[in-house]
């Protein structure tokens, strides 16, 4: 039968990508889910001072011919190279 040596290292793995998964919280997920948040303000041109919008601004930037000519030249340009 298989001894253990160190006894509660089942739990070690867990101990040992923790702190990799903290630094993916704290500098990927974090910040990404702070984007999303605050893209449903508008703020002052000092900042002193957020609006809720809900999808204003999502549907503006969807709606804008700017944005449409980017993604269509993005994509040809991707489809190119």
């Amino acid at each position: 039968m298989h001894e253990d040596r160190f006894p509660g290292h089942k739990f070690l793995p867990y101990l040992l990508i923790a702190p990799s998964i903290a630094v993916i919280f704290i500098f990927l997920i974090g910040p990404f889910g702070q984007s999303i948040y605050k893209s449903f303000f508008v703020s002052t041109p000092f900042g002193t001072r957020t609006i809720y919008v809900g999808l204003r601004n999502y549907i503006r930037l969807f709606s804008s011919p700017d944005y449409l000519n980017s993604v269509v030249v993005t994509f040809k340009f991707a489809a190119r190279y």
